[in-house]
């Protein structure tokens, strides 16, 4: 199968590009590891397939909106029971990209926001779509 055969394949059934829904899947994944592991985001970085932390720093940042070591501050403030920043104190450049988040369904909850009706999961049909798609 050529690689635009597959790709429009895959958009098809997943209903997004593949390198599309590659980023989101790492960027889903080092936002977990960031909220719930001790490492380093060079460390992340390396652990969702990117060889450069830069790159993949600049990456997060387009796609959920704060830096990785803001989102993990954030999350661990979230935990600790100590989020309560008003919206006025919050970066402005967050602002903004908060409709982002919520279309790119990687809000998390991130500012306050509600997820969209239907959350990103792994665990969802589209895997089993991609693994047809594969097979």
């Amino acid at each position: 199968m050529s690689r635009s055969a597959f790709a429009a394949r895959f958009a098809q059934l997943v209903e997004e590009p593949p390198l599309t829904y590659l980023t989101r899947w790492r960027m889903q994944k080092a936002s977990r590891l960031l909220e719930t592991s001790p490492a380093g985001v060079a460390e992340v970085a390396k652990r969702v397939g990117y060889d450069a932390e830069a790159a993949f720093s600049k990456a997060f940042k387009r796609w959920i909106g704060v830096a990785p070591g803001g989102y993990r501050r954030r999350a661990q403030m979230r935990v600790n029971g100590s989020f309560a920043r008003p919206a006025e104190t919050l970066n402005s450049r967050v602002i903004r990209s908060a409709s982002t988040i919520l279309l790119s369904g990687l809000g998390k909850g991130l500012l306050g926001l509600e997820l969209p009706k239907r959350p990103y999961r792994f665990e969802d049909q589209r895997d089993a779509r991609i693994l047809n798609l594969l097979a």
